[in-house]
């Protein structure tokens, strides 16, 4: 009976310890799997970083390229004006011209007509 009682005692021990064995091998699972989900975050956090940096970069290399075109159409809008100016002063000077030329040929007639 000593030894039912004995080998009862030991199972009892036994499941108990291998309970308690499960236990910290689930635990351990549990932080194994703890490390591995934050060493994913770390990486995906990394990779966003390193996505981060190049929208930077891009936008900063769009920003540039931006200005850029914003300082060339301000010299085309500039030139376009210039242009515009001299077209109207060269329309003046040809009106003036033409206005001439014809008040020369109205002296001419009128010249010749006394004449003749």
């Amino acid at each position: 009976m000593n030894n039912l009682v004995y080998i009862i005692a030991s199972l009892m021990c036994y499941k108990a310890e291998q309970s308690q064995l499960q236990e910290q091998l689930k635990k351990q699972n549990e932080r194994s799997l703890s490390y591995a989900t934050v060493s994913e975050l770390e990486s995906q956090i990394e990779n966003l970083n390193n996505e981060l940096k190049l929208k930077y970069n891009e936008s900063e290399a769009t920003l540039l390229a931006f200005k850029e075109l914003k300082s060339h159409i301000k010299n085309l809008e500039e030139y376009l004006y210039n242009q515009a100016h001299w077209f109207e002063a060269d329309m003046g000077d040809l009106v003036r011209a033409k206005v001439e030329q014809e008040q020369k040929a109205i002296h001419v007639e009128e010249h010749l007509r006394k004449v003749n």
